[in-house]
């Protein structure tokens, strides 16, 4: 028996180390082609979610649960300081902690000394954090030496050394797909730092050529951004209501404040063609949410009653 024993031992051991090296291969092709597993299973090759995203939502918003819209109310009186007022509590701490969101816009977008001959079609994109990358319309028939950018774009970064980089790439694009012509990758830290600080807002950055055509030029291509901090009229960060439409006024300088039920008895829905259709008043959906959340509550309670009894009951 202990002779069977010991010629099993080699053979125990060669299979456990072909299990552990065919394991070791598939996590290895399993990274290497993580990109199109994703694709194939869900459609998109980046998860959407990082470490910040997991401590943001277990530890400040109770999973999901308690947003802290709540503290708003101590924060819309005058003596709270102005950067403070009318604001979520819980957010403003968590951007101190690095955990919550800055808001920055990116403005005034200039692009120069390009990497390419002739006349191309350019656009620009922007990746941060787990968000989808971002786009700008496409700028037709431009020469390489100056091409402006009319859009601002907003990206949403923490103010925390574990938050991924700011990604900005310049797209030239052909008659099938895109190629990359130059990049610049920056700090987040750095991006909120500077929209902070009005004498650092607008800088321009030696951009990185992908190696296109090997073509030589007498200056490196370059990026010309303002980063500031949102101006957007309608101050849609601090909307507190759920059922409220903001749209700003045609000089752009005020905002017009409604309930959804009144734009839809203002705008109504339409299909592809512009044909009225029919859909519910929003009045009817409004008591059908109060019905369902009262039967829930109602629900509720009485299963609390019915455990209480059950536990208070005398053996």
């Amino acid at each position: 028996m202990g002779a069977v024993d010991i010629v099993d031992i080699p053979i125990r051991l060669t299979e456990e180390l072909l299990v552990t090296l065919a394991i070791v291969i598939a996590l290895v092709f399993i990274w290497t082609y993580r990109a199109n597993i994703m694709m194939a299973l869900t459609g998109d090759t980046k998860l959407h979610g990082s470490f910040l995203d997991c401590v943001w939502c277990c530890c400040f918003q109770c999973c999901g649960l308690c947003t802290g819209e709540w503290t708003g109310c101590f924060t819309m009186f005058p003596c709270c300081p102005a950067r403070w007022r009318r604001q979520n509590l819980v957010r403003m701490v968590g951007k101190q902690m690095g955990l919550s969101n800055y808001t920055v816009e990116l403005r005034n977008l200039v692009v120069g000394d390009l990497p390419f001959d002739g006349r191309e079609d350019i656009f620009l994109s922007v990746e941060c954090s787990s968000n989808p990358a971002m786009r700008t319309s496409v700028a037709e028939d431009r020469l390489a030496k100056v091409i402006h950018f009319p859009e601002v774009l907003t990206v949403r970064v923490r103010h925390c050394f574990l938050e991924e980089n700011v990604r900005i790439t310049v797209l030239c694009l052909n008659v099938v797909g895109s190629e990359e012509l130059c990049t610049i990758t920056m700090s987040a830290m750095n991006v909120i730092d500077w929209a902070r600080d009005p004498s650092e807002r607008i800088k321009r950055f030696q951009l990185k050529t992908v190696n296109h055509n090997n073509i030589d030029r007498e200056t490196p291509a370059w990026l010309l951004v303002e980063f500031g901090e949102p101006i957007e009229v309608r101050d849609l960060d601090n909307i507190r209501s759920v059922d409220t439409i903001r749209t700003t006024t045609h000089d752009m300088t005020r905002f017009s404040q409604h309930s959804v039920a009144e734009y839809k008895h203002t705008y109504y829905l339409l299909d592809a063609a512009g044909h009225a259709i029919d859909e519910p008043f929003e009045e009817d959906l409004s008591d059908i949410r109060r019905m369902r959340t009262n039967a829930s509550d109602l629900g509720l309670g009485f299963r609390l009653l019915l455990s209480t009894a059950l536990v208070c009951k005398p053996s």
